[in-house]
């Protein structure tokens, strides 16, 4: 799922100094956050911590706000997740302002179901407690689908340049004798043509033994260098030379001695098409090479902006005081835009 997938991306620009965030205590008190001319209000940020609010209560209850996370308490933890989730959506926002995307008559009224069945779906309590009225509502939707859509427009054709071919997923067991050992410091120190061809022979040995009818799982128990012996991937996930072995099996078949920079793999196939891991795998290569190209013309632009926190606010601004909102904003677009 593309929403949120570049805020991890926006976290670490921000953290090495990139993109130019500030604290200060300038901005009004309705203000969280600028980020060039676009301001991020109170009341979106309440309802964004409501609905986060709302997840991780349903998850692990509502003592989750104790506890510590990453030497911190969690509430400042789910709070910075907030801040990024939000700027995304903002910084998304401007790209698509710069790129000239707009949205069709067709995506507005989207937007205008999607922000009409949201609002009526918060109980008074919640518009109280958050502050934002429908017209607020229907700016942060609109904001995000303008998001979304530049999103689209710069990844549209990435699909039909990965194939079935590079997300096909397999299963096999390996027995691996290796050819180095490690120094002091961990690092690797190889072994000497001797030893090389001793452990070459000592492969070929188990080879033999596999390939006579001994069980192959208690040959890799008993002699393989590598305390994994079931391996499941796609073919660019391990080192070529293994990759290319392993492809070239049918269903139990054993491939001969295999020479890597490490060592030496005797390898045996038991499932040479895994359908459902492979469908899986070719959306999760997609959406990766989707982000690497948005990344490309994206991470510049965010570069080249000031982001201003309004410090005093978003430090006194307390999730316990925060109405719980357990209606998904970016599940509420996702189902409008399949009917």
């Amino acid at each position: 799922m593309k929403k949120m997938v570049l805020a991890a991306m926006l976290c670490i620009l921000l953290l090495s100094g990139c993109g130019r965030i500030n604290f200060t205590t300038i901005l009004s008190s309705k203000e969280v956050y600028t980020i060039s001319d676009e301001t991020c209000s109170v009341s979106t940020a309440r309802l964004f911590l409501g609905i986060k609010k709302s997840a991780y209560e349903k998850r692990f209850g509502e003592d989750v706000w104790n506890q510590e996370f990453a030497g911190d308490g969690f509430e400042q933890y789910i709070k910075a997740d907030v801040l990024d989730e939000m700027s995304d959506i903002t910084l998304r926002y401007l790209f698509a302002k710069k790129n000239g995307t707009v949205l069709t008559d067709g995506e507005k009224e989207k937007v205008k179901q999607v922000s009409n069945v949201f609002y009526g779906a918060l109980t008074s309590d919640q518009v109280e407690k958050t502050g934002v009225n429908q017209e607020s509502i229907y700016e942060i939707v609109e904001k995000y689908a303008l998001a979304e859509k530049v999103f689209d427009e710069m990844t549209g054709d990435i699909a039909s340049k990965i194939s079935d071919v590079d997300a096909k997923v397999i299963r096999v067991q390996s027995i691996f004798i290796k050819t180095f050992s490690l120094d002091d410091e961990g690092n690797r120190v190889a072994f000497g043509e001797q030893e090389i061809q001793s452990a070459k022979s000592k492969a070929a040995d188990i080879l033999d033994k596999a390939t006579n009818g001994e069980d192959f799982a208690a040959l890799a128990q008993e002699y393989s260098d590598d305390s994994t012996v079931e391996y499941t991937f796609c073919k660019s996930e391990m080192e070529e030379v293994f990759s290319e072995a392993a492809f070239s099996l049918k269903d139990g078949e054993i491939s001969g001695v295999i020479e890597t920079d490490k060592g030496f793999y005797v390898i045996r196939c038991l499932n040479s098409y895994l359908p459902d891991e492979s469908a899986h795998k070719k959306t999760e290569l997609i959406q990766k090479e989707k982000d690497e190209v948005f990344e490309k013309s994206y991470q510049p632009f965010v570069e080249g902006l000031n982001h201003t926190v309004n410090k005093r606010l978003w430090k006194n601004l307390s999730i316990a005081g925060i109405a719980s909102i357990d209606i998904n904003l970016y599940d509420a677009f996702d189902t409008a835009s399949t009917q």
